[in-house]
């Protein structure tokens, strides 16, 4: 995909967060060429399509600001104060190349009063709102992996804070600074449960969907001690599943009965066999898949999520120019 061929990005080494951002950009055309250190051995294996060189961060300075001030954008991993400190203070960097972008990508933002305040992936989750929502068998919060804070709301809100920028700049001919907090932005993901706060469907300890006391949208065991994922918010799923399990439909707003006749029922099979039934039932029933299964997946397969020799999963979402979809579309 080449929908930002054309776009020179320097992307500074740090972790997570930038160098997936880094690569959400490369995937997609972008000229991104990472500077690691050469003090360093530390890879965050985010490299694919990415041009790599190793410079001294202190001696190679004026090196560094020479790719700068040829790049479109320049992505920062570091806490505020830190990009001035080098040397490379964003209003500095204008002066030579008032078209730069620089993508600040922080914990808590470029201003406020936790800006300085070191943090990870729990931490920004935390103070979201969002962490009590994953919880353990207790029922207390629970660290999940760390793919809502760095990477949904980090990596994606700063890839595309810079593609609205590059859109902005057309307009007016002039760079600026994205401020991406991770905080802010899974915050802002977050923005569904907070337009939805009475909504008793999903808070409800009893039938909320997001407290895992809804029969109807929960995860069950199987017979060989893995798991299904039932999603059936709506009632003619949540009759399909019911029926399918060969369990009375006046049972559907029983929720404590019905909870346990299911998880007796899905523990008689395993979890492939259940996978099987619904395949060939619309029923939002889906097998919960472990990390080193999906890439054999028929799902991924059929869509080709993964290429062999390359143990990341391809970019998302696809990109057809309008002749090709219409000889995909064609087949369908």
């Amino acid at each position: 995909m080449n929908a930002l061929r054309g776009v020179k990005v320097v992307e500074l080494c740090g972790v997570a967060p930038v160098p997936f951002c880094g690569q959400i950009l490369a995937d997609f055309g972008a000229d991104v060429t990472l500077i690691n250190k050469v003090t360093s051995s530390f890879s965050a294996g985010f490299t694919r399509n990415k041009k790599i060189i190793q410079l001294d961060y202190e001696s190679d300075i004026a090196k560094i600001r020479d790719l700068i001030n040829e790049a479109d954008v320049l992505l920062d991993p570091y806490r505020p104060g830190i990009l001035e400190a080098m040397g490379l203070d964003p209003s500095i960097l204008f002066d030579s190349n008032p078209r730069l972008i620089v993508c600040r990508i922080s914990g808590y933002g470029q201003t406020g009063e936790m800006r300085m305040k070191a943090g990870h992936d729990l931490n920004f989750l935390a103070l979201s709102g969002i962490l009590p929502l994953i919880t353990n068998a207790n029922n207390r919060p629970w660290p999940p992996a760390n793919i809502l804070s760095d990477f949904a709301a980090g990596s994606l809100s700063g890839a595309f804070g810079i593609l609205a920028a590059l859109a902005e700049r057309e307009r007016t001919g002039r760079g600026g600074v994205v401020d991406a907090s991770i905080t802010d932005a899974v915050t802002y993901l977050s923005s569904f449960l907070f337009a939805h706060k009475e909504n008793k469907l999903i808070w409800d300890e009893q039938i909320g969907c997001f407290k895992g006391n809804n029969p109807h949208y929960r995860i069950y065991s199987t017979k060989d001690n893995k798991f299904i994922a039932v999603g059936a918010l709506e009632p003619k799923y949540q009759i399909m599943v019911m029926k399918t399990l060969g369990i009375d439909v006046s049972l559907i707003t029983k929720f404590k009965k019905l909870t346990a006749i299911m998880e007796e029922k899905f523990k008689k099979k395993t979890r492939e066999e259940w996978t099987q039934i619904f395949n060939n039932i619309d029923a939002c029933v889906t097998p919960v898949l472990d990390i080193d299964e999906v890439q054999n997946n028929s799902l991924q397969r059929s869509r080709g999520i993964f290429k062999d020799g390359d143990a990341l999963p391809q970019p998302s979402p696809r990109i057809y120019p309008s002749t090709i979809y219409a000889k995909i579309s064609s087949k369908l």
